[in-house]
């Protein structure tokens, strides 16, 4: 499950065919031929799409039977308490004052200290203090006065670092107290939002449009949402009922509604890639966005200007190439080790034949069985198969992957942000950008194709200084290529190291891998100016004299007798 494919899936489920399903009522008659009926009582069994069937077509005739998948009727209740459930700083939130911070283009605005400092309007003070925003971390610090000054921006930071907030923010504050005057033409079944975050996945969606929501309580800035798997016409109504300022979606459902003209681009002023290295890594995939962003630019007036802003917790090499050429004049923000591995997560590495993968997870698990556990595999069908086999095995277990019908989806990870249930066995598609609180491990059953990938997994614990466990089943044949890169993360998070780990990266020189596995990079650009910051310089404990370098270079803590943290995919449609 290397996706929810977004646009790419969206294609291939409108060309969707399979044979008509008809039941027999309770007298036993034959129900009318000509009656439509997409799914049969075994569908969702495990809450799975419909498998095709080509029977119909075996003589290569057209069979008039053959339908459309069944269209979404979910609904989400926004006001559901479990989606406003996040994480609070932790045990080792302090740590972030000492994090080393690069900021490299021209005219560089300085960072700020506090919130206050940006003479925000009260209402978005008081939300503010209600989400216990207490401090701010150095990705706020230095990408808020940066977007607020109207820049371009390319930001890294670790996962769980604050990214969210760090462009909500300043949006917010540059709609507050503006007007949106249209002209007469516009017909009010068109919706025209100022500000436009794009995500890779649904759950992230539905994540940033919660945060932007209660961020902007007490104001007359709205927000929306839009993703596959819900409603459409609910979503239609929704945007076009109220309008929208901010408008949260993933790409193929935007582009749905751009063709639809239900949504218009051409009063757009900040437009934001979340998870931005996924989102152009995609085959295929940075037409669209470019699409999307060349449809904003053209849509409006000649002397409009977009401000673009992208976000992640890693920029390979190649990425910075493609969003370079959609950035204009913009400034890149690395906080700490790009591309690095959370050093608030213990991470260890087990070796394990792939054929044994399961066995041992199932023994590392029994001896957790009371801890929040997210667990990683490579497939639809392989999470499927180890989220039943926990639950025969007593386990409090639920699964999540783009095979799954939005409404399951989204009531699986609410079930496991709010402590119903303490396992959840996962493809990618949960991999980037979840804000889950109290997440205790990480388990990779299956090792993923990318470093990056690795990096964003580990990242679902140990967020906002609280501290977190990952453990990881290799097997030397299966996960060689990942040796290398996995030891260099490994080091750069002051992790032990297994020898024979050692021994197979230093075999696996030349072998076959993706070109993506050693991505950690700062600017890619040539003779740009380079501004380095640490904050607190002088407050360096005894770890940090001792060359160990703070937060970001491996923060000392005992994981065994810590007390607990304190509490509070991929593209889709």
């Amino acid at each position: 499950d290397d996706s929810d494919d977004d646009y790419l899936s969206n294609k291939f489920e409108k060309s969707m065919k399979f044979e008509r399903k008809f039941d027999r009522d309770a007298n036993g008659d034959k129900e009318d031929s000509n009656r439509k009926e997409g799914f049969t009582s075994r569908t969702f069994i495990r809450g799975q799409k419909p498998e095709l069937d080509n029977q119909s077509n075996k003589d290569g005739k057209n069979d008039d039977s053959a339908a459309l998948p069944k269209r979404a009727t979910f609904i989400p209740d926004d006001d559901q308490e479990d989606y406003k459930l996040h994480v609070n700083s932790g045990i080792n939130f302090d740590n972030y004052d000492k994090i080393p911070v690069d900021v490299t283009g021209e005219n560089t605005p300085g960072p700020i200290a506090s919130f206050g400092e940006l003479e925000l309007p009260e209402f978005l003070m008081e939300n503010i203090r209600d989400m216990k925003y207490v401090k701010l971390t150095p990705v706020q610090k230095y990408a808020v006065p940066i977007i607020d000054r109207g820049r371009d921006l390319m930001a890294c930071a670790q996962t769980g670092s604050g990214k969210t907030a760090a462009f909500l923010i300043p949006i917010i504050k540059g709609l507050h107290g503006t007007v949106l005057e249209t002209d007469s033409s516009n017909t009010s079944s068109t919706a025209f939002p100022r500000a436009l975050i794009m995500t890779p996945t649904r759950e992230l969606c539905r994540q940033i449009f919660t945060a932007a929501r209660l961020l902007c309580r007490g104001s007359n800035i709205r927000c929306a949402y839009m993703y596959g798997g819900i409603e459409m016409n609910k979503s239609r109504r929704n945007i076009q009922a109220t309008g929208c300022d901010i408008l949260v979606a993933t790409p193929g459902r935007l582009i749905h509604f751009l063709e639809l003209v239900w949504v218009s681009l051409r009063y757009i002023k900040y437009f934001v890639l979340d998870e931005a290295d996924r989102m152009l890594d995609e085959e295929g995939f940075y037409e669209v966005v470019n699409k999307i962003y060349k449809e904003a630019h053209q849509s409006g007036d000649a002397d409009r200007s977009i401000h673009l802003s992208m976000f992640s917790a890693t920029f390979p090499n190649e990425i910075q190439t493609l969003a370079s050429r959609l950035l204009s004049n913009y400034l890149f923000l690395a906080v700490g080790v790009v591309g690095s591995a959370n050093c608030d997560v213990k991470q260890e590495i087990i070796r394990a034949e792939q054929r044994d993968k399961v066995t041992s997870a199932i023994e590392l698990i029994k001896t957790i069985p009371d801890e929040k556990t997210l667990i990683f595999v490579e497939s639809k069908r392989m999470a499927d198969f180890f989220g039943i086999k926990l639950g025969y095995l007593g386990f409090k277990a639920t699964t999540i992957h783009g095979d799954r019908e939005q409404e399951q989806r989204e009531s699986a990870l609410n079930d496991f942000k709010s402590g119903r249930i303490n396992f959840m066995v996962a493809t990618n598609v949960a991999a980037r950008g979840l804000d889950i609180p109290k997440v205790d491990n990480v388990i990779n059953i299956d090792m993923p194709d990318t470093i990056d990938t690795y990096v964003h997994r580990i990242g679902r614990t140990g967020r906002c200084g609280n501290v977190g466990r990952a453990i990881s089943f290799f097997d030397d044949q299966k996960d060689l290529g990942l040796a290398g890169a996995l030891v260099g993360k490994l080091q750069e998070a002051n992790q032990p190291v297994e020898q024979w780990l050692r021994e197979l990266a230093a075999g696996s020189v030349g072998a076959i891998c993706n070109p993506r596995y050693s991505s950690n990079s700062r600017d890619t650009r040539k003779n740009v100016k380079i501004n380095k910051y640490v904050d607190n310089p002088n407050e360096q404990d005894d770890d940090d004299a001792a060359g160990g370098g703070g937060f970001m270079r491996g923060t000392n803590v005992d994981y065994d007798d810590s007390p607990k943290a304190a509490a509070s995919e991929w593209l889709d449609e």
